[in-house]
């Protein structure tokens, strides 16, 4: 998110969390009910190496990091989010609150009190080559994004400007060529957050909808509108993080 378009701030090193899935603890297929339902992450499945169907349910032991684990996941979704949509637990790497990044495994202990410097590996070898500039950051293309819940953006779709420039490029594979240089109404459009939605309306300059600042009341158009309750609901907690930093750099610390 951007609160002005002189200002851009790229986040890289967000990941997605586990796949959490619904699954029964049952000798028969036809014995299902709500007291053997149990869920499943990918991280309790590969660990334990074990097909998650039918009796061999009852052979999941869960071990003692995995069930906190499965808890701060789940929390704070309710039974209402059964499949078949999936959900996306909260996994922020490491390196994303470290400055400028660290193992996996070391001990983080702060040493300043400037605000973390996000940096994926690849972004990380690329700054060290080059000695000149090290807030070095890769160009990208400046956008105010708005999160407001709105007709045409519920759940998983998306508003864009009709000015939106993105950046594309032509490819072909068997029985598949990319024809369009800019954005269709359609097109599946991801986030570094793990957050995947479908444009669903492109407006021009004259039809895209104001907003007002709480802070200095300025009026602007947004670039993209996206439905609030899509952070929460897909758990992107990177996406917060990223919200807060942007508002950092502008000295907005009540936000």
């Amino acid at each position: 998110m951007y609160p002005s378009e002189d200002k851009c701030i790229m986040l890289m090193s967000i990941s997605s969390g586990c796949l959490v899935r619904l699954g029964y603890l049952m000798k028969d297929f036809h014995e299902r009910s709500f007291e053997n339902e149990r869920w499943f992450d990918s991280e309790m499945y590969n660990e334990t190496a074990k097909y998650v169907i039918g009796n061999t349910l009852g052979c999941l032991k869960p071990s003692f990091r995995t069930i906190p684990n499965m808890f701060n996941m789940l929390y704070p979704f309710m039974r209402d989010e059964d499949p078949p949509g999936p959900l996306l637990g909260c996994s922020m790497s490491v390196q994303a609150l470290c400055k400028p990044r660290t193992k996996l495994s070391s001990t983080v202990a702060p040493i300043t009190s400037h605000l973390p410097i996000v940096r994926t590996p690849l972004m990380q070898s690329i700054i060290e080559k080059v000695k000149d500039n090290p807030y070095i950051s890769i160009p990208g293309v400046p956008m105010l994004v708005v999160f407001s819940n709105m007709t045409y953006n519920y759940e998983d779709a998306l508003i864009i400007g009709e000015g939106l420039k993105l950046s594309t490029s032509v490819w072909e594979r068997q029985r598949a060529t990319m024809e369009s240089s800019g954005a269709r109404i359609g097109d599946k459009f991801g986030t570094p957050h793990g957050q995947k939605f479908v444009l669903s309306q492109i407006l021009s300059k004259d039809k895209m909808p104001s907003f007002q600042g709480c802070k200095t009341g300025e009026v602007f158009k947004p670039r993209v509108i996206i439905a609030s309750y899509s952070i929460h609901k897909c758990g992107a907690m990177g996406q917060l993080y990223q919200v807060w930093l942007t508002f950092s750099v502008v000295e907005d610390f009540d936000f």
